[in-house]
Formats: structure tokens, sequence, C-alpha cells
């Protein structure tokens, strides 16, 4: 039972979102939204399991002392007071208050995320380029067609490749933005599209089970 079951849901529910998406009937699209309903509930209580979850592991790593578990702490702190904002926010703030009620998490955005994302897309930026010298090495025919490529389009975008080269770097960077490489994309999204595909049938038939601990 508690094998089939999950996979009956499943198959039902998957069935169901299929015809809400090639059927353009009123009672399918009466069922999506109703269905939407039921799955922000779900992902209330979903919440609170992550929350619990996370919680337990960090507090696992914080009792053992393990390498970095100030971290854990700090994870902890965050959570807990971002949390405790939003209640204070929610429950201490009338509606016809003037003070913004969105100040302190507006706070907590722009002092605290915001740099963090700053750094952390800084660091990035040298794995990026290390990544990229490696890969640009001109080893074979593809690979040099790669780098040429490469070059074309990133002095077309700077001022001081039209001021080197002339104005002709532009339509030909323009060329391969909207020719070969959309072409590439749109395999790749093809692809894509057929992978996902494939999985969301092997998982609604029951043939890939690794969602319930099973192989």
């Amino acid at each position: 039972m508690r094998t089939k079951l999950p996979l009956f849901l499943v198959f039902f529910f998957g069935v169901l979102f299929l015809i809400q998406r090639f059927v353009p009937h009123y009672f399918s699209q009466y069922m999506f939204v109703e269905i939407n309903v039921w799955l922000i509930i779900i992902g209330g209580f979903g919440l609170f399991l992550g929350i619990y979850s996370l919680s337990y592991h960090h507090t696992i790593r914080i009792r053992r002392k393990t390498p970095q578990w100030g971290f854990s702490v700090i994870t902890l702190a965050a959570m807990y007071f971002t949390a405790a904002v939003g209640f204070f926010i929610y429950f201490g703030t009338s509606a016809t208050s003037e003070q913004d009620p969105n100040y302190l998490f507006q706070q907590i955005f722009d002092n605290v995320l915001v740099p963090l994302e700053a750094t952390m897309f800084s660091l990035l930026a040298f794995y990026i380029a290390s990544a990229a010298a490696r890969a640009f090495r001109a080893r074979n025919v593809e690979a040099t067609l790669l780098l040429l490529t490469a070059v074309i389009v990133m002095l077309a975008k700077i001022s001081l490749g039209a001021w080197l080269l002339g104005d002709w770097l532009d339509p030909v960077s323009t060329w391969i933005l909207e020719g070969p490489n959309t072409a590439a994309r749109r395999a790749i999204l093809i692809g894509v599209g057929l992978g996902g595909a494939s999985t969301s049938l092997k998982i609604m038939l029951g043939v890939e089970r690794g969602y319930l601990g099973m192989r």
C-alpha cells in the first residue's frame, strides 16, 4: 500500500493535468483551478516540513560541533529572524498604518541579501573566466571555431572592439547570435523538452521510482 498509493496518485494527477492542458473544456479549467488550490495547501504543509528538516539538520551539526558549524548557527538565526520579522509585520501592523509594513523586509533585502548576492556572483566571475580559458584552447577545429566565435561576439559588445576593427563586427555578431546560436539553442530546448516528457512518462507509469526511495 505504501508503494501502490503514491504510484496511483502520481498517475491520476498526471493524467488530470494532461487533460487540462490539451482539452479546452470548462470543466478541465475549473479542475485546474481547484487542483492549484490544493497544491497551495499541500505546499504550506511542505514548507513546515522543510523548516523542520533544515532546523533538525543544522541543530545536529551545532551539537556535534562539526567543521564549519558556525555557518549552521548563521543559517538558523537568519531563517528564524526573518520569520519573526514577517510575523511581527503581519500581526503588529494595521492596514491603516502610515509606516510602510515592508520596511524591515526591504532593509533586510537591501542591506543583507543584495550584498551577499553581489559577493557570490563576483566570486563566480573568476571561476567562469578560468573555465572559459580552459574551454577556449584551440586544440582542434571545433575548439578553434568556438574560440573565434567567442572573440568576435565579445569584441562586438564592447566599444574597444569597434574602435580597433571597425563596424563590421556588429552585423557579424548579430548573425552569429540570431543564426547558429538560435539554432543550437532551439535544438537544446527540444532535447530538454523530449527528455522532460520521457522522464514524466516514466514517473507516471511507475518505471522511475526514485522519489519513493526505490530503484
